[in-house]
């Protein structure tokens, strides 16, 4: 159960960080991810966050559904811990 909450709160960060993302770079903030960075430039903001999002979402959503397990658990915590800050960095 605590897998699916994680999960859920994951998904919520995710968009939640796509969504300030495209705020702080419409005031003229920067990509700090080169990667991302480097696929805005060739696909415009919007479908590369989308694309990298929906990956990241299910690449984490598989890992919990083929390998569930507390540490998995802890580690998704983890990440949900680290985008709360990366939210917060988007809009301060």
């Amino acid at each position: 159960m605590i897998s699916i909450i994680l999960l859920i709160l994951f998904a919520v960060l995710q968009i939640a960080d796509g969504v300030t993302t495209i705020t702080a770079l419409k005031s003229g903030r920067s990509e700090g991810n080169p990667i991302l960075l480097w696929a805005m430039n060739k696909v415009k903001i919007i479908p590369a966050l989308a694309v990298f999002k929906l990956a990241y979402m299910g690449l984490v959503g598989g890992l919990v559904y083929y390998y569930s397990s507390v540490y998995l658990d802890v580690a998704i915590g983890v990440l949900c811990g680290i985008y709360c800050w990366v939210i917060y960095n988007n809009v301060k």
